[in-house]
């Protein structure tokens, strides 16, 4: 992990230098500037975008109740701020304005790296938050599921693959995406960089490698017959071979589609050929 970078701001050089021989204790922490104000503060925030500042309240110029409401202002959610302060009748303030941790003075190295642990913690959980939303709309996107809802079937159908719990398969051309029934997909074929996925009423082509749409299908369902096609095993009506060792498979849709002598193996074996 990163090291965190720490912005101290006190206008007590004391507390100042105090704060910056606690930090030199934790390994995890880089100190990269030291203010004796609160105008001295939001510059140095404002060059270094630090992860934590360390704030005393009552500053000249700029308070540190000033500092915070205009980081808020500023939409700067990115840095956290902890107020360092002797005055404790301030913490109730605090924390109504978002702050998560307060420290009284005189300070020490252990509160000072409790402090720091708490921070570690919370942006961690902020972190997989933000990991978890983008991952929802992700499975939104190409299931039209949510992540709790896809998570919910999974656990009640035991036996079952993910391939199997999506019934769409989503192609993306350019900045768009389209999503298609699997149970409407008759075959697949691939042509250089692009893929044409066959139904009933279209044929959908779309800039994917057949390898990567072929992880999204089941496989139980669905069988590469060549490099460049997989059939709906549901659409085979039956196998016709050829003098040369390869077999066409007859689709109920009246394709014929040929199976390499690679293939017809894996081919004969789901569809329980002889």
């Amino acid at each position: 992990m990163d090291r965190i970078t720490v912005v101290i701001a006190d206008d007590e050089l004391l507390a100042r230098e105090g704060l910056a021989m606690c930090l030199q204790e934790i390994d995890t922490v880089e100190l990269v500037a030291s203010c004796r104000n609160g105008l001295e503060a939001l510059d140095a925030i404002s060059e270094h975008n630090p992860d934590l500042v360390l704030l005393d309240i009552e500053m000249p110029h700029v308070s540190g109740v000033e500092l915070v409401n205009a980081l808020k202002a500023r939409l700067q959610t990115h840095t956290e701020v902890i107020y360092v302060t002797a005055l404790n009748q301030f913490a109730v303030d605090a924390y109504q304005q978002g702050i998560k941790d307060y420290i009284l003075k005189p300070i020490s190295v252990e509160r000072v790296r409790k402090s720091i642990e708490g921070f570690i913690h919370r942006r961690v959980m902020r972190d997989a938050g933000q990991s978890l939303a983008q991952f929802d709309q992700l499975v939104r996107q190409r299931t039209g599921k949510t992540f709790v809802g896809m998570l919910e079937q999974l656990q009640q159908d035991t036996d079952r693959s993910l391939a199997t719990l999506n019934p769409y398969l989503s192609l993306k051309n350019g900045s768009q995406w389209l999503r298609v029934k699997v149970d409407e997909i008759n075959w697949i074929e691939a042509a250089g960089d692009y893929i044409c996925v066959h139904t009933d009423n279209a044929a959908h082509i779309a800039r994917h490698t057949l390898s990567g749409i072929e992880a999204n299908l089941d496989h139980q369902r669905f069988c590469r017959v060549s490099r460049s096609a997989i059939i709906n095993l549901e659409q085979l009506t039956r196998l016709t071979p050829n003098s040369n060792g390869e077999y066409h498979a007859m689709l109920r849709c009246g394709e014929e589609v040929k199976v390499s002598r690679n293939y017809k193996g894996r081919l004969k074996e789901l569809s329980g050929e002889n």
